[in-house]
């Protein structure tokens, strides 16, 4: 059986860690997370939840990740596209928007992936361009982004 943490590495320079970042945005004691905490832990991931998930702690650690997988709340607003967001526990001034990811950088190819309600909502712009939290990780650098709902 292939493991997706041998596959990522061997697609990489040896020398390029993988770095992978997990944002747990709800409760882990809620049973249906179990597989994707059980998943990120495994690859020795960096773990942001609770108090230690801030909108800073995020944007510092995103740069040198090849993996990021945020699981959680996230919120779209057709009228506000850049301000699509992922919901660091329930803070407003802590989320992290489209905007801000619109100014950071992951590892050239990254995997993101967002499971939570709107996360795969954008909103065409003027020039047919989509707007959203997916865009803006493309436009960070990542080469694979994997959304749900």
């Amino acid at each position: 059986m292939l493991r997706l943490d041998t596959i990522l590495a061997s697609s990489r320079c040896p020398s390029t860690p993988l770095d992978p970042l997990l944002i747990q945005a709800l409760p882990a004691h809620q049973p249906h997370l179990a597989p994707s905490l059980a998943f990120t832990r495994s690859l020795d991931a960096s773990v942001l939840s609770g108090s230690s998930l801030t909108q800073s702690a995020l944007l510092s650690l995103t740069p040198s990740t090849a993996l990021a997988h945020f699981y959680g709340h996230v919120g779209f607003d057709e009228t506000a596209p850049l301000d699509h967001h992922l919901d660091s526990r329930g803070i407003p001034s802590e989320r992290v928007t489209a905007r801000d990811v619109f100014g950071t950088k992951v590892q050239p190819g990254a995997l993101v992936t967002m499971v939570g309600c709107g996360s795969r909502t954008a909103r065409i712009g003027l020039h047919d361009d989509f707007l959203g939290l997916a865009t803006a990780w493309h436009y960070a650098g990542a080469g694979s982004i994997a959304i749900t709902l």
